[in-house]
C-alpha cells in the first residue's frame, strides 16, 4: 500500500514539473529548471504528507 502511494506521488510530481520546460521552450535556463524541479519536489512531499 505504501509502495503504491509513493509511486503515485512520484508520478504526481513528474506531471507537475514535466510539461513546464516544454511549455516555455528550450530557451529556459538551467537555474530556472532546477528551481521548478525543487518546487515540484516540495509540492510532491506536501501531497505525500497530506
Amino acid at each position: 500500500k505504501r509502495h503504491i502511494s509513493e509511486k503515485r506521488t512520484s508520478v504526481f510530481g513528474f506531471i507537475l514539473v514535466g510539461p513546464i520546460p516544454i511549455v516555455f521552450g528550450k530557451n529556459v535556463s538551467r537555474e530556472i529548471i532546477i528551481l521548478l524541479v525543487f518546487i515540484g519536489i516540495i509540492l510532491t512531499l506536501l501531497a505525500w504528507v497530506l
